[in-house]
């Protein structure tokens, strides 16, 4: 099906007929007819855990939401449809993160953090931490602040709030700004925080901006290291990231 956001189109792709009936009652709003755009955002029904369904929600090929209700994987839905609207000159630069929320604070953690994602986000859940629905750090080149935008896709809230959610699914985080309390890497003998804080940077000017806001990036990831703690994950495993969080956080 295709979904305006903004003035972009954007095809959604969805693996089971109970889903499509599902994503055409939320989404019936901002549905286009006529129209078929390329299937920007995919959720895929999976039969997995002995038998629990689980969800996961991709932009373009990346898995960015795991969930076991329609509910949770449309509020995702949105998030990521949201996202492919075009940003203002000036906006805020992105890095390639995995951001939790909890407490009015956020954590970036790695990109390689996604591949085990399904395992990440109900162990962070447990702490009181929330994964973003996005690839992607937005950042106040200013403050250093996570920016959790308003979604840009109209819905009917009432269909809604009439999807059953599975308990220890969650909810998307609410928008605002979230100061970042710190960064979480793998260990290794590479180099230090702030070299490979500036690699995430050139990796998002190479990939997201171009040359007359990469500045801001570097200028981002700065104001984030100066206010932020720095924290290393023994492992690219789900529970050593959660450890690794709650450690840094805990300082």
């Amino acid at each position: 099906m295709t979904v305006k956001a903004g003035d972009q189109l954007v095809g959604l792709r969805v693996s089971t007929p109970d889903l499509a009936d599902a994503a055409r009652s939320v989404l019936a709003p901002a549905l286009v007819a006529g129209v078929v755009a390329p299937p920007n955002v995919s959720v895929l029904a999976t039969e997995a855990h002995a038998g629990s369904g689980l969800l996961f929600c991709y932009r373009s090929s990346a898995a960015v939401t795991r969930a076991r209700s329609p509910r949770r994987a449309l509020e995702a839905v949105v998030t990521l449809i949201s996202s492919f609207t075009p940003s203002a000159p000036g906006a805020a630069p992105r890095i390639p993160a995995v951001v939790a929320l909890g407490s009015g604070r956020a954590v970036l953690l790695c990109p390689a953090s996604r591949m085990v994602i399904d395992r990440l986000a109900p162990r962070l859940r447990r702490d009181g931490w929330e994964l973003v629905d996005l690839p992607w750090a937005e950042i106040d080149p200013t403050s250093g602040h996570v920016i959790i935008a308003e979604p840009a896709v109209a819905v009917d809230t009432a269909a809604l709030s009439r999807l059953p959610l599975r308990r220890g699914d969650g909810r998307p985080p609410a928008p605002g700004r979230y100061p970042v309390a710190a960064w979480v890497d793998l260990a290794g003998d590479g180099p230090e925080p702030s070299t490979l804080a500036a690699r995430v940077a050139v990796v998002a000017a190479a990939a997201d901006l171009d040359a007359a806001t990469a500045a801001t990036t570097i200028e981002a990831v700065a104001a984030m290291l100066d206010r932020a703690a720095w924290a290393t994950s023994a492992s690219l495993d789900a529970g050593a990231l959660a450890q690794a969080v709650a450690s840094a956080t805990a300082r």
